[in-house]
């Protein structure tokens, strides 16, 4: 799947508030690109979902996450170990945590 500006924009819409971004998937070589896609940074209830998981099976809490940020190519992401914790980590960069500056009392 081709990524056009028209999809880009379609994901933004439907996807209010979330970070869209483009990742390029590198082959085994670590050089090569095998795919380009898209993927958005997780809401509240993606991050909800995916903590209930975390502790007791964090291979589910990463495939929520995947499942539900990426957004083109999920089947062949999803079919590929290497193409998988690429697209995990480009997910987990676009986690919408801040910290705050904390004051001691």
């Amino acid at each position: 799947m081709g990524i056009t500006k028209q999809l880009i924009e379609e994901q933004k819409a439907k996807y209010p508030g979330c970070k869209i971004v483009k990742v390029t998937y590198k082959g085994d070589d670590e050089k090569s690109v095998v795919l380009e896609g898209l993927v958005r940074s997780p809401n509240r209830q993606v991050i909800s979902e995916a903590d209930k998981f975390d502790a007791t099976n964090p291979g589910k809490a990463k495939e929520i996450y995947v499942r539900n940020c990426v957004l083109t190519d999920v089947e062949k992401v999803l079919a590929d170990d290497n193409l998988f914790y690429q697209a995990y980590f480009a997910i987990v960069d676009l986690l919408p945590f801040q910290k705050p500056e904390v004051e001691m009392l």
